[in-house]
């Protein structure tokens, strides 16, 4: 507490983790709200992203511990201990973190006091994949280096600290998800989103907006050749329609650039969260699809009278590791009303 104050704390790293804690600072009453952002710079796009959002709605208090892990040659484990002691004097109400499994989430969310809950926000497919199988969350995870496993050594030596979930937290989710036991989950449909984003006057589009992907980037692919020629099957499936690409924050400049020029695709880049971005450019999407893109749930809420399609990529085209998660989303994709087409013609070769 604060003279008194009730405080909740939120612990975010991307556009989508701080646009939840928005919709959570609304949902869940306190007398200040406080926000830590803890996410490396060297994502320029993503750190663009926070920063717009911050200009937008601002926050009483900001804890800005950015960093750029390329230039440091490493996580700055010792911040996160600095911030932990700088935090322990108060207590907060309810403290929010965006992803559970990072040291400095657990670390902050599991040894500062709190009246209240600790509660998991939205964080796209993670979330679906850790209420699917909680015990990714409760098991300890190892430290990858030895300075990070002395430092947690030291830690619960001289101050008893935790760094374990003991059941799972609870959860503020646009999902359909059933809650685990002990936990409680509160849903979220963006009543405070909605609020903001008047559609009063606004014309809907005739365009396909197609939410982009970093398969090839992030290993969910085995190639950028596969990405390309699911992309011209993609084009083939939206042929008779205006089709426009949205780039992921996450997507290759040089790959964009090709895929501009040789599948003829208009590809937009945004300076929002794709849930705010419509209504900045004053429109309304004439249609959204994507693959297993957890955006087009939130697009639901937010433009219900919208179409959305998803387009489902053959499993065996997709890297091992990634395929059970991948058919977790298109399932709850199918139960929240998507419609959901198989990849349109031949199949191509992984």
């Amino acid at each position: 507490m604060v003279r008194g104050k009730r405080l909740n704390l939120y612990i975010v790293a991307s556009p989508l983790q701080l646009l939840n804690a928005l919709e959570a600072r609304a949902r869940f009453p306190a007398d200040e709200h406080w926000l830590f952002l803890r996410f490396a710079s060297q994502f320029e796009r993503n750190a663009h992203q926070i920063d717009y959002l911050l200009r937008l709605f601002p926050w009483k208090k900001v804890i800005d511990v950015r960093f750029n892990s390329r230039l440091l040659g490493r996580h700055p484990y010792e911040i996160d201990f600095f911030w932990l002691l700088r935090l322990l004097p108060y207590r907060f109400g309810h403290i929010f973190i965006g992803d559970p499994r990072p040291f400095p989430f657990r670390l902050l969310g599991l040894n500062l006091r709190t009246t209240g809950e600790l509660v998991l926000l939205d964080d796209g497919a993670a979330t679906i994949t850790f209420q699917r199988d909680p015990s990714l969350l409760i098991a300890p995870r190892k430290p990858a280096r030895d300075r990070k496993r002395k430092l947690i050594r030291r830690a619960r030596e001289a101050l008893g600290l935790r760094f374990e979930y003991g059941r799972t937290p609870d959860l503020f989710t646009c999902f359909d998800l059933e809650a685990q036991p002990g936990q409680r989950v509160w849903l979220n449909d963006y009543p405070w989103l909605r609020r903001q984003m008047s559609h009063a006057g606004l014309q809907t589009d005739n365009k396909v907006w197609f939410l982009g992907s970093a398969l090839s980037e992030k290993g969910l692919v085995s190639s950028e050749r596969l990405f390309f020629d699911i992309m011209r099957r993609v084009r083939e499936h939206f042929a008779d329609m205006p089709f426009v690409y949205i780039a992921h924050r996450h997507e290759q400049p040089t790959k964009l650039a090709r895929m501009e020029r040789e599948l003829n695709m208009e590809i937009v880049e945004f300076d929002l969260p794709v849930e705010l971005a419509f209504w900045e450019r004053k429109v309304i999407p004439g249609h959204v699809a994507s693959f297993f893109s957890t955006a087009l749930f939130t697009l639901g809420k937010i433009y219900p009278s919208t179409p959305r399609t998803a387009l489902d990529i053959p499993e065996r085209l997709l890297v091992d590791k990634h395929r059970e998660a991948a058919a977790g989303i298109m399932a709850q994709l199918k139960r929240d009303g998507v419609d959901v087409h198989p990849l349109p013609g031949p199949v191509p070769s992984p």
